[in-house]
C-alpha cells in the first residue's frame, strides 16, 4: 500500500513529467529556457526530500508552482489545428 508521501510524491513527479512535455512543445525562446530552468529547480527540491520530508504545505506549494509552469507553458504553446474537409455541397439532413 501507498503512503500518504509516496502518494504526494508520485503526484509530485507526475506533474514534473507533464511540465516537461509541455515547456518542450514550446518555440525556443528565451521564456522557455526560463520555465525549464525553473523546472529544474523544482526536480532539485523534489529530489531534496530524499533527505528530509517536507510538510504538507511546502509539498502542495511545490506542486502549485509546476502547475503555474505548465499552465504558462500551455498558453504559449502555439497549437496544431486540424483541416476540416471541404463539403461536398451536399447538405444531408
Amino acid at each position: 500500500m501507498m503512503s500518504a508521501v509516496d502518494d504526494r510524491r508520485a503526484r509530485v513527479e507526475e506533474a514534473l513529467r507533464e511540465a516537461a512535455v509541455t515547456v518542450a512543445r514550446m518555440p525556443e525562446t528565451a521564456g522557455a529556457r526560463e520555465l525549464k530552468g525553473r523546472l529544474e529547480g523544482y526536480r532539485r527540491a523534489l529530489e531534496a526530500w530524499d533527505r528530509g520530508r517536507p510538510t504538507d504545505e511546502q509539498a502542495e506549494a511545490l506542486l502549485e508552482c509546476i502547475h503555474e509552469v505548465r499552465r504558462i507553458a500551455v498558453t504559449n504553446t502555439p497549437t496544431v489545428r486540424r483541416r476540416s474537409r471541404k463539403s461536398s455541397g451536399t447538405i444531408k439532413p
